[in-house]
């Protein structure tokens, strides 16, 4: 692990080839949560064949959400969130001159290990930039196309909605840090907001007292095949995207849009 590099003013750079890689779940007992998850949500996970007792992923198209009990608490809860680069030298390149600081490491998983970089945010949540470097043949087409349909329909991994307490300091960091300058976003009842679009993918800012993940919105080719499988579940929403009765997911917000196709 490197130290940290100092934050400096910064001059933005553009935008930086990042893409929504995968959100990290943590439940007190992994096979509860995976049987609820199918049952319920019509989510199969993949255990992980290195440790199948306490990791696995529900896999989607170049992309996943990690589900474990390694890092178990009282419920469910979505401690992290990660953004995929591919060149290590374009984004080292971005950081140098983002303004931002950051620390540059390695990271041993269950069954691999990938770059690891963290961003020094103070209390606005960030996601962490990661790229699978081993084992090296898996690495080269990581996180893989999605192989086996859930019966939800989830096929993408489409927006991740994330609370800040300082929306102005949070856009502040996110513009930097993607390259990008935010749109606004539309959130209902949440309040104010801002979206930042990816290569694959969509970050929403949502200023509220309690940061950190809200939801995941996951793209669907069909929302009445989602609607099929989720019934008494949905709740009431546009006719784009539909939302899922907290309860169903331990208090996690899910929910369910028509696919913008992630490349």
């Amino acid at each position: 692990m490197q130290p940290p590099r100092r934050r400096s003013p910064g001059v933005r750079t553009g935008p930086v080839d990042l893409r929504l890689d995968h959100v990290s779940i943590a439940v007190p007992d992994l096979s509860v949560a995976l049987e609820e998850l199918e049952q319920r949500l019509g989510l199969a996970a993949v255990r992980t064949a290195a440790d199948p007792h306490h990791h696995s992923r529900i896999f989607l198209e170049r992309a996943y959400i990690e589900v474990s009990d390694r890092e178990p608490g009282p419920d469910w809860r979505i401690p992290y969130f990660f953004l995929r680069f591919g060149d290590p030298v374009a984004l080292r390149e971005h950081l140098e001159k983002s303004g931002l600081a950051w620390t540059w490491g390695s990271y041993q998983g269950v069954d691999g290990r990938w770059d690891d970089v963290l961003v020094e945010s103070g209390d606005i949540p960030c996601p962490i930039l990661v790229r699978r470097t081993e084992p090296a043949d898996v690495a080269r087409d990581w996180p893989p196309a999605l192989v086996r349909q859930h019966s939800c329909d989830a096929t993408f991994l489409q927006e991740v909605r994330v609370g800040v307490e300082a929306l102005d300091t949070a856009l502040d960091i996110y513009s930097r840090l993607l390259g990008r300058d935010p749109e606004p976003a539309q959130v209902g009842a949440e309040g104010e907001g801002a979206r930042f679009p990816l290569a694959g993918g969509t970050i929403v800012l949502v200023e509220c007292d309690v940061p950190g993940v809200q939801a995941v919105v996951l793209g669907v080719r069909s929302l009445e095949r989602a609607c099929d499988c989720l019934g008494s579940l949905v709740m009431p929403g546009s006719d784009q995207t539909i939302w899922v009765d907290r309860s169903a997911a331990h208090g996690l917000q899910w929910a369910f849009t028509e696919a913008q196709v992630l490349r």
